[in-house]
């Protein structure tokens, strides 16, 4: 997709490389469009049951327990439970524990035990926390074992395992006989966890103070954390009792009860994370009870949610891979998809690697890839339920599983994996053939993958394929087509897609492949299909301030291509109508701020208005105040106001405007890391910038850390990658101002390879094609200047000439290969060898002043630097006495009048007439005079007299010239 661009340096400016090009910031439209929405569900039984198994009873049904003898309790000591111990915790639970504890309730006190964790062969567990009891032998104890699922901080209590009521006097009887309490299986169960529990009692004096005593569970402190753990373990006790029971009911309703306790965990909830997990554990039973295969995708998804709240450190991780782990193998066995079958290796590899030999998370991880290693995951599933399994039909995943898998595979950058999700999609397409409601979406969905891959190998064919389908889709969504939206190639949620999507989406599709190839059709036609998708959002559409966003980005760019300031000053008017839509307050103000900043700097490079310039400063900062320390755009944000300092820099000359741009940089380097995708630009930008401080103040340590920089740049775009040539040409260019400010010539060289690889990279009907010949040629202008080697001369002409023929007329960046090409011919002239090949005739002084006058007159370049190159015509024509030399004086008079109309305010004026002689009308009138025009002196001088501001400046300066020349 095309982006929106401001002010970027992604290559030099000449004569040391290219343009600069321009950094992508965050945009309404920026983004890649999945257009997905629901297809029909094939029903397939799910045997992922005894893998997540839980085992639980409810607390109304307490156990039988061996009645003992009765013991009188005498004595003013308080009775305490010293010791606690469980056997047989984990038998027949298949849901992995992350420990185990006890609650102990006695009258309104309520104790709870620490959470115990188990290793495998461990069958005794216990606890010795000082629990107070009631001195009266009559008082009722009820107990409760619980399993955890949370390490970490536990949402209360857990899955309850056994429960029971007793008395105080039978407890003490059955310490003092050490008889335990025995329980028995659970009905319909073979095994069941917690075979035994014994209670060891003692006394302590009551005015003892032992921290070892547990003091009572304190009272919730919220209703909403009240209702979160009710709902917890409700949940919990009806997903136990479906187990046993089978009833659907319970296990809808356990399902409600998570996804409510889900609800009352926002983001930054501490048990957000466990509520996740519950839910997911209870959907993935879910999908086994209705053979609903097809809904993996919404436990896994949820998986994958808690996971990514559960960093490295965090103690749940390796039971959340494992779950996660079990499910991908599952829908791996239903699907078939070679990516879930590797996510599912890297998870359980992970989880080896981190937990220890004797823990359950260990050995079940264990179990799973020793026995996946055998046999696929259909296998390891139906032969663990002991039943028989038929491949089912391979219907084509719908737009749901797609865009997950899309998602996932990019999170990865394989490329093996977007290959596969491409003839996925091709697949569900030959699936869904003309006709079908479906077919729209997915010819969208198939376009941007396509696109996606073109952007990360440069594949010609994916492109055109792209816009083939999204051409194909487009009257799948006719005019008047409801939910219109201007979002273009960003993700969609399920159902929206429609005609104005399409459009934009087409759009930045051509727009894409206009820059690859420059075609004009390419640009002009995204234009009008811009224009319509905006017809769709009238004023007072929520969508409207993106598709003037969009819009405006297409006239910038066939601006930056054709010079035309209509395109410019229109995109400028649709980027204030957008800012105008984001008040103060708005989410996405910061966005209209960056895009109308970069267009006005645009403006100011064009026509030189300080105005303009300092608006996008002021626009810029206030873009940043938006996106404070952690904000995802803060880094672009970065950029774009270090790139409008850097211009005023070049501008005005003020050293701070430098030193605080690379400041900006710095931070903006520092956000991202080695695998950051912004670290490419942001390290290319700040050697942009510390390379300019070089030329600047001459420390040859910014120039080193420039090349550092693009060395690093350069690794990270290896061959293929689309910007491989551009950072080539970035590092090319350092390195020939290292050879001229220390004189290594291997340095030259290297710059010269370096050109030459990035020059194959951009073959005949790349855009970029006439950028690479041009440093090419520059730089074998400078190894012509420094050996005196003919051929090199030769080949840089022939590269100018060629990059020229390249060019449109009216391209901005023919007055850099016409300035280029006035330069060789000069060369040609000084050296003594002239500018002719065999069969050719060519004055070299007269070609290199016919180039000179050909870039003055390149009007896209705009006022300014085509003023500088009629400086430059008139300084040459000068020192060689050229026929040409009162047209230069004239050219560069009449542009720079015309460009200090363009400023209004005086302050303005007077800084662009500081870096200009102030004899620049006298000398322009001399030659006048030397030439006998005397009518043409004077109207030099008035010319003078209007751009200085002087009333009596022609008068005296035409008197003044009178005594020279006649007296």
């Amino acid at each position: 997709m095309s982006h929106f661009i401001p002010g970027h340096f992604s290559e030099y400016p000449p004569p040391v490389g290219e343009e600069p090009s321009h950094l992508e910031h965050p945009q309404d439209l920026g983004q890649t469009n999945l257009v997905i929405s629901e297809m029909p569900r094939v029903v397939v039984k799910n045997p992922l049951d005894d893998t997540l198994q839980a085992l639980s009873e409810e607390l109304s049904h307490p156990e039988q327990l061996q009645s003992p003898g009765e013991t009188c309790i005498t004595g003013v000591k308080q009775l305490v439970i010293t010791a606690i111990r469980a056997t047989d915790l984990t038998f027949g639970l298949r849901r992995i524990p992350a420990g185990f504890h006890v609650v102990v309730k006695t009258g309104s006190a309520e104790f709870e035990t620490s959470n115990k964790h188990v290793h495998v062969d461990q069958t005794v567990v216990e606890w010795n926390e000082l629990i107070l009891l009631p001195c009266e032998p009559s008082s009722k104890v009820r107990v409760r074992v619980y399993a955890s699922f949370e390490s970490g901080p536990m949402l209360y209590h857990g899955e309850i395992l056994r429960t029971f009521e007793i008395t105080v006097q039978e407890l003490l009887d059955r310490s003092e006989s050490s008889h335990p309490i025995i329980f028995q299986q659970k009905e319909g169960e073979v095994v069941s966890p917690c075979t035994s529990l014994f209670l060891i009692l003692g006394q302590r004096l009551s005015d003892e103070n032992d921290p070892a005593v547990l003091c009572p569970l304190t009272t919730l402190a919220s209703r909403d954390m009240d209702a979160l753990v009710l709902k917890t373990d409700a949940g919990h006790r009806l997903l136990a009792r479906y187990r046993r029971t089978q009833n659907s009911s319970d296990l809808y309703q356990s399902i409600k009860h998570f996804e409510h306790a889900s609800d009352l965990c926002p983001m930054d909830h501490p048990h957000r994370s466990a509520a996740l997990f519950n839910l997911a554990t209870a959907k993935l039973v879910s999908c086994q009870a209705d053979g609903r295969y097809l809904d993996l995708d919404i436990p896994i998804s949820v998986l994958q949610g808690v996971l990514d709240l559960r960093p490295t450190d965090h103690p749940d991780r390796s039971v959340t891979q494992l779950y996660l782990a079990i499910a991908l193998l599952f829908r791996f066995a239903e699907r078939g998809f070679q990516t879930d079958a590797d996510a599912s290796e890297e998870l359980l590899s992970e989880v080896v690697d981190v937990c220890h030999a004797d823990s359950h998370i260990y050995r079940a991880a264990l179990i799973v890839i020793e026995t996946s290693a055998l046999h696929s995951a259909r296998s390891i599933v139906a032969n663990d339920l002991g039943q028989e399994w038929s491949a089912p039909s391979m219907h084509p995943l719908s737009p749901n599983q797609l865009i997950d898998q899309v998602q996932w595979c990019m999170q990865r950058d394989d490329p093996h994996a977007l290959d596969e999700v491409i003839s996925l999609h091709y697949d569900a397409l030959r699936y869904y053939n003309t006709g079908h409601a479906c077919r729209g979406q997915l010819l969208g969905n198939l376009s941007t993958m396509l696109s996606i891959r073109f952007e990360r190998r440069g594949n010609d064919e994916d492109l055109d394929q792209a816009i083939a389908f999204h051409r194909e889709a487009l009257p799948l969504f006719p005019i008047g087509h409801t939910d219109r939206s201007s979002d273009a190639l960003a993700l969609r949620p399920v159902g929206r897609i429609d005609r104005s999507l399409s459009l934009n989406n087409l759009a930045s599709l051509l727009s894409s492949r206009f820059r690859h190839r420059g075609k004009d059709e390419d640009l002009d036609q995204a234009i009008a299909l811009n224009r319509e998708a905006l017809a769709c959002v009238p004023v007072g559409h929520t969508d409207r301030s993106g598709s003037l966003n969009n819009l405006a980005n297409r006239l910038s760019s066939r601006f930056e291509h054709r010079g035309n300031a209509e395109d410019l000053n229109h995109a400028i008017a649709l980027e204030m109508e957008a800012l105008d839509l984001r008040p103060v307050g708005h989410i996405d103000r910061f966005l209209s701020l960056n895009n109308l900043a970069s267009l006005l700097s645009s403006r100011f490079r064009h026509r030189g208005k300080d105005e303009d310039l300092d608006q996008a400063i002021a626009l810029s900062r206030e873009a940043l105040v938006l996106v404070p320390v952690g904000h995802a755009s803060r880094s672009m944000s970065l950029n774009n106001l270090a790139n409008q300092l850097f211009s005023r820099f070049e501008h005005r000359g003020n050293d701070e405007d430098l030193d605080h741009a690379i400041a900006l940089l710095m931070d903006a380097l520092a956000m991202c890391p080695v695998a950051h995708t912004d670290r490419c630009s942001s390290s290319n930008n700040l050697a942009i910038l510390l390379f300019s401080r070089f030329n600047h103040r001459s420390n040859v340590e910014d120039l080193d850390q420039a090349i550092a920089l693009n060395r690093e740049v350069l690794a990270l775009v290896p061959v293929g990658h689309t910007n491989r040539s551009k950072s080539l040409n970035n590092l090319a260019n350092l390195l020939s101002s290292h050879f001229e400010h220390r004189g290594n010539d291997e340095d030259l060289d290297q710059a010269i390879a370096l050109h030459r690889e990035a020059l194959v990279l951009r073959p005949v009907g790349h855009p970029g094609r006439p950028k690479s010949l041009y440093n090419l040629a520059n730089r074998l202008s400078s190894r012509f200047d420094h050996r005196g080697n003919r051929e090199d001369l030769n080949e840089s002409q022939d590269n100018l000439r060629c990059a020229s023929t390249l060019l449109t007329q009216h391209d901005p960046f023919q007055f850099k290969v016409r300035v280029s090409l006035a330069t060789v011919y000069l060369s040609f002239h000084h050296s003594g060898l002239g500018g002719a090949r065999e069969g050719e005739v060519t004055d070299s002084l007269n070609t290199a002043m016919h180039y000179f006058k050909k870039a003055a007159n390149v009007v896209s370049a705009g006022l300014q630097p085509r003023l500088q190159a009629s400086l430059h015509w008139v300084r040459h024509t000068r020192q060689h006495s050229h026929g040409t030399e009162l047209e230069a004086h004239a050219t560069s008079m009449q542009l720079l009048d015309a460009y200090m109309s363009t400023t209004a305010s005086v302050s303005s004026r007077h800084n662009i007439m500081k870096h200009f002689s102030s004899t620049l009308a006298v000398d322009a009138a001399s030659c006048a005079l030397r030439s006998g025009d005397v009518c043409r002196a004077v109207e030099l001088l008035e010319q003078g007299r209007t751009t200085s501001g002087k009333p009596s400046y022609a008068k005296f300066m035409f008197l003044e010239l009178m005594l020279h020349y006649y007296v």
